[in-house]
């Protein structure tokens, strides 16, 4: 198979072609650089495919789609009727139209599936859309996905599925798909225990009662501490063995990514704590779980601070540091995936949103990222985060029934299109007065999950 491309923003196209053809679909291509306006792929039976180009063709200039207007300003759908190679009943247009057309052995396609991909995976929505939250995140309700209403589905992943079935028709015989559906569970640990000490528990109750008038969470609080000091009940916050049994009831590995330090508020005074992980990492290497790093607060932007986290934490993990994802999903386009790379890190779990579950990157399946400022390729492997624990008790404030059936409807996405379903569950999630109406959800869920298809 050849695939002839124009020879503007040929990085781009590239990187779009390596993730449909390579990533999803197991196939390799040949390359050739034309002076045409459109993508054609040449099949070996003689047959071609004419994919239309409707943006990188905009902006011959490199690196010129580097701005806000860029964005598509309306997404329409493209169903069956025009289209009959669909895997769902329609398919967002974020480039292109509906056109379909074959004469003889040429057919003609008008969605531009590599635009699309190459804006969902890269991320540049996100570098020229300045939105952002309290927390300098951007948020969900700034996305397309968003705003069209095509956040919960893998659009990448359906367009693949749609090149795949035209390729198919076209007469071009293609192995059996090699991908697989896989559960990732992960746990980002931010605090290894709820009580440390007396001042910790004053400092609680006074928030209880004062900051947050719980009364109910102050009760717990006070039963919970005294409990735990003097009958020595288990920490709260001590699920790392209740985490690791249920994982391997399902047989199941978990991930456990630790706070690696930060001396802001939202870093839980990990800095001073972080040798005292020690003890529960060798419970974790002992059973044969994964132990990952879970960088600071701040370090999604400061270099310097990703790498003395990531060098220290190496020094007192029993294994070798190569996967995690950033505290409180703090992500920047050019920077974040930048740091993971130079330390030697292969794989990223930080993008999905805070406040909303789905498809941050249009799609389920691990990819390898691409730097828009140096438009290359990384060694790195982003696993996006489908789904946590915080955004429905938190972030939503949805009740168990509403983020079951949530996790169900995503679930089901996944597995149709043999992705990694990664699901973000803390260890402190459990038994504490705020998530315990969710518990339950967590073991129902890995027992869907994990059930045959």
């Amino acid at each position: 198979m050849r695939i002839f491309f124009p020879s503007n923003n040929l990085p781009e196209r590239l990187y779009a072609a390596q993730i449909l053809f390579v990533t999803m679909l197991g196939l390799k291509f040949e390359t050739e650089i034309v002076n045409q306006p459109y993508t054609q792929i040449y099949l070996d039976n003689g047959s071609s495919i004419i994919v239309e180009d409707h943006f990188f063709n905009q902006y011959p200039i490199e690196k010129s789609y580097f701005q806000y207007i860029a964005i598509p300003r309306n997404v329409k759908l493209a169903n069956k009727k025009a289209i009959p190679f669909l895997a769902e009943q329609d398919i967002p247009l974020l480039f292109g139209n509906d056109h379909w057309n074959i004469v003889g052995k040429q057919s003609v396609l008008g969605i531009d599936i590599f635009a699309a991909t190459f804006f969902c995976l890269t991320r540049w929505e996100e570098a020229v859309n300045t939105v952002r939250d309290l927390h300098g995140r951007f948020p969900a309700s700034a996305s397309l996905a968003k705003k069209f209403g095509f956040l919960h589905r893998p659009i990448v992943d359906e367009m693949a599925a749609l090149l795949r079935n035209i390729l198919e028709y076209m007469g071009e015989q293609l192995p059996p798909s090699a991908k697989k559906y896989e559960l990732q569970i992960t746990h980002d640990v931010d605090q290894h225990y709820l009580w440390l000490n007396w001042f910790g528990f004053f400092k609680k109750m006074g928030g209880d009662i004062l900051k947050r008038r719980d009364i109910t969470t102050a009760i717990f609080s006070c039963q919970s501490f005294l409990g735990h000091k003097f009958k020595k009940y288990p920490d709260p916050y001590d699920t790392y063995d209740y985490l690791m049994d249920v994982s391997e009831s399902y047989g199941i590995k978990s991930h456990f990514y630790f706070l690696a330090g930060g001396n802001t508020k939202y870093d839980n005074k990990m800095e001073q704590q972080i040798g005292k992980a020690a003890p529960i990492l060798k419970r974790i290497n002992d059973r044969g779980h994964i132990i990952g790093v879970h960088p600071s607060y701040l370090s999604a932007t400061e270099n310097t601070v990703f790498d003395l986290e990531v060098k220290r934490f190496r020094t007192i993990s029993p294994q070798a540091v190569t996967q995690g994802r950033q505290h409180f999903l703090r992500f920047e386009v050019g920077k974040t995936w930048l740091f993971w790379e130079k330390n030697g890190l292969q794989m990223d779990s930080t993008l999905g949103y805070p406040e909303q579950s789905g498809f941050r990157c249009g799609t389920c399946t691990p990819f390898p990222v691409f730097d828009i400022f140096e438009r290359k390729q990384l060694k790195l492997i982003e696993a996006p985060l489908t789904a946590m624990d915080t955004t429905y008790a938190v972030y939503q404030k949805a009740t168990p029934s509403e983020m079951e059936a949530d996790l169900t409807s995503l679930l089901e996405a996944v597995k149709k299109y043999k992705g990694r379903f990664t699901l973000l569950w803390h260890n402190t999630s459990f038994h504490v007065p705020e998530y315990q109406a969710f518990a339950p959800v967590y073991e129902r869920f890995l027992q869907a999950a994990t059930a045959s298809s």
